[in-house]
């Protein structure tokens, strides 16, 4: 009661002219906090808007990724059956067969068989085998068939063709190159 006795007191003391004064002074440095209020509460939410944005967008991307990873394994499950599955296969073998099936001998000019060790199929526990094969003479529906035949088997990819036309006949020269993956010896 002293402090609102002691205030009552100096009020009364007051002139008009300074009274005014004095409540445009308290009013002014009210509204001054209120504004410094309101302007912090707008910056800080704008703030969190912006972090949960942040946020929000990061859940989605690591909610993508685990989606990704988790694809990626199940493709990895199907590969590792496949070749559970087919664990003697030979590129070399399945090309002769085709070749054979499609009465394409004559036109097969050379087959080199290699292997490939490229870093990011041998970090996954693969060793690539690729098949390069010269075709010469053929038509576009050999062509087409010996490719139609080679996506048949899900082992096998091509990896390249390049076709030359002949100047003089209306056939074709080609140079296919299909290849396979195979688990690495341990």
């Amino acid at each position: 009661m002293v402090i609102i006795d002691t205030i009552q007191h100096f009020i009364h003391g007051l002139t008009k002219r300074s009274f005014y004064l004095f409540l445009a002074g308290i009013l002014a440095g009210i509204s001054l906090i209120s504004v410094v209020i309101v302007y912090r509460y707008y910056t800080q939410t704008k703030a969190l808007t912006l972090q949960l944005r942040r946020l929000n967008k990061d859940r989605e991307e690591a909610q993508q990724l685990l989606s990704k990873d988790l694809e990626i394994k199940k493709q990895r499950a199907i590969v590792e059956q496949m070749f559970n599955k087919n664990k003697n296969f030979k590129l070399r073998e399945y090309f002769d067969t085709v070749i054979h099936k499609l009465n394409l001998e004559p036109y097969v000019k050379e087959v080199q068989l290699s292997v490939n060790n490229l870093e990011n199929v041998r970090a996954e526990g693969y060793t690539e085998i690729r098949l390069t094969a010269s075709l010469t003479n053929i038509n576009i529906q050999h062509l087409v068939q010996l490719l139609n035949e080679i996506e048949q088997n899900e082992l096998v990819f091509t990896k390249r063709i390049e076709i030359t036309k002949s100047a003089t006949l209306p056939v074709i020269d080609a140079e296919i190159i299909i290849a396979t993956l195979q688990p690495k010896a341990e």
